[in-house]
């Protein structure tokens, strides 16, 4: 009896010890790596006409912070902003300019032509005579061969701006870059059965167009900008703000347009 228990409380030991071992490898893999955080923001601003665009200037939201424009100085000269990476249209100019309601992105040029391409349809899959039964094996009908489409492609800007400190996703307004112009801005739900504990908001905004274009041309414009923090603690996880917002012009234009932007903010997980 005495060499059973011996036995037995050797057994619970090991047993506790590999328990043990195992929370402490777990516990390891799944802090965070110093190493591997990043904090970034990313701008991105396209302008999609269908028609051909003469004489045009277009003034675009732009993130904004309490001294400046970094993003905007990024994408008027790459080299002037440290740890940016700029993507743009080279067909394109571009300025900041200081407006009523804040700095705003502008895109200048003479003509700007609709970047259309043609591309080939999704090619169906093969069709049957009915469903399966116990009788004779029929054959698929061939698919049909593909047609083509039209598809007109935006023109791009991009910007990856890296920073060395984390960001508040959770209050970015008046400690970080937000698109401007900005007024009006209302909580509502957020759509995203996933968002948790993120806030999200419609913020009224506007952009400003003067070109020449046939009547019945349409100009989709679009901006967006994403602050996050990223790390690896037992897979890659993070939190971030996002802020989205487009509109559509028809025709020629000389003025003012009001662009609906969502904001969500404080999304994704928090140490």
């Amino acid at each position: 009896m005495p060499a059973r228990r011996t036995v037995f409380a050797v057994v619970l030991v090991v047993f506790a010890l590999a328990v043990g071992g195992a929370a402490v490898l777990f516990w390891n893999f799944t802090q965070p790596v110093e190493e591997s955080y990043t904090h970034e923001y990313e701008y991105r601003a396209s302008v999609t006409p269908n028609a051909t665009l003469t004489n045009a200037t277009l003034y675009l939201p732009v993130p904004a912070e309490a001294n400046g424009t970094r993003v905007g100085a990024a994408v008027v000269d790459p080299r002037s902003v440290p740890n940016a990476s700029v993507t743009r249209d080279a067909t394109l100019s571009y300025a900041l300019v200081d407006t009523p309601a804040g700095p705003m992105l502008a895109v200048d040029a003479a003509r700007i032509p609709a970047k259309t391409r043609t591309a080939p349809d999704p090619t169906p899959l093969p069709t049957s005579d009915g469903p399966a039964s116990d009788g004779p094996t029929t054959t698929a009908d061939p698919a049909p061969a593909p047609g083509n489409h039209s598809v007109t492609d935006p023109y791009t800007v991009t910007v990856t701006l890296r920073t060395n400190h984390p960001i508040d996703t959770r209050s970015p307004v008046g400690d970080e870059p937000v698109l401007v112009p900005r007024r009006n801005a209302v909580e509502v739900s957020c759509d995203d059965p996933g968002a948790g504990d993120a806030t999200c908001r419609n913020v009224e905004s506007a952009v400003y167009a003067d070109y020449d274009a046939p009547a019945n041309a349409s100009v989709e414009v679009f901006v967006s900008l994403t602050g996050s923090n990223w790390w690896f603690a037992g897979g890659w996880t993070g939190n971030e703000y996002h802020q989205y917002g487009s509109v559509d012009l028809t025709g020629s234009q000389d003025g003012w347009a009001s662009m609906n932007v969502t904001e969500r903010v404080g999304f994704g997980t928090y140490r």
